[in-house]
C-alpha cells in the first residue's frame, strides 16, 4: 500500500481550518446561486451584503474591541488594517450569519441551508480556535448578520418584491 507523501498529506484539522476560514465566501456564493432564479432576493442580498459589510466597518471602527491576545497564525497578519485589526463584531460570523439567514428565509433548498449551517459552524469554530475572536465577538457578529439578513428580507418582501 503506498502512503502519501507528507509535503501533501491534508489533516482533517487543516480541512476545517480552510473551510471555517473561507466560510462567509462559501455561504456567500450558495445563497447567491440559490437565488439566481429570483431576482428581487438575489439583487437584496447583493446589496445588502454590500451594506452589511459596511456595518462590521463601522462597528469595528466604533466599539474598538481587541483581538484576543496570542492568535495562532492561519494567515500572514502583516497585511491586516484599518477596522479588521479590531474584533468586535466577527466579521466572519456577521457575514456567515447573514448569507445562512437569507437562505432560510427565502426558501433555499434544504440541502443547501443544511450544508451552509455546518460550514456556519465551522466558521465560528474556526475563528474560535484559532483565538481570532472571543464567543462574545463571535456571538455579537452572528445576531448582528442574521438581524440584518431579516431586515432586508422584509424590505424586499414588503416594497421591492413588488416594484422589482
Amino acid at each position: 500500500m503506498e502512503t502519501i507523501p507528507n509535503k501533501i498529506k491534508i489533516s482533517l484539522k487543516d480541512t476545517i481550518a480552510y473551510i471555517g476560514f473561507m466560510g462567509p465566501i462559501i455561504t456567500t456564493l450558495i445563497t447567491g446561486i440559490s437565488l439566481l432564479e429570483n431576482p428581487p432576493y438575489l439583487f437584496s442580498f447583493i446589496f445588502g451584503s454590500l451594506l452589511n459589510n459596511a456595518i462590521i466597518g463601522v462597528l469595528k471602527l466604533t466599539i474598538k474591541q481587541p483581538r484576543p491576545t496570542n492568535p495562532l497564525q492561519y494567515i500572514d497578519d502583516s497585511s491586516i488594517r484599518g477596522a479588521n485589526i479590531y474584533g468586535m463584531p466577527s466579521g466572519h460570523a456577521q457575514i456567515t450569519a447573514f448569507a445562512i439567514t437569507t437562505l432560510y428565509l427565502t426558501k433555499g433548498p434544504i440541502q443547501w441551508i443544511l450544508v451552509s449551517l455546518f460550514i456556519g459552524a465551522l466558521t465560528l469554530y474556526q475563528r474560535w480556535s484559532f483565538r481570532r475572536h472571543t464567543i462574545e465577538q463571535l456571538t455579537v457578529g452572528t445576531i448582528i448578520g442574521a438581524s440584518f439578513a431579516y431586515l432586508i428580507f422584509w424590505i424586499t418582501k414588503n416594497y421591492l418584491e413588488r416594484v422589482l
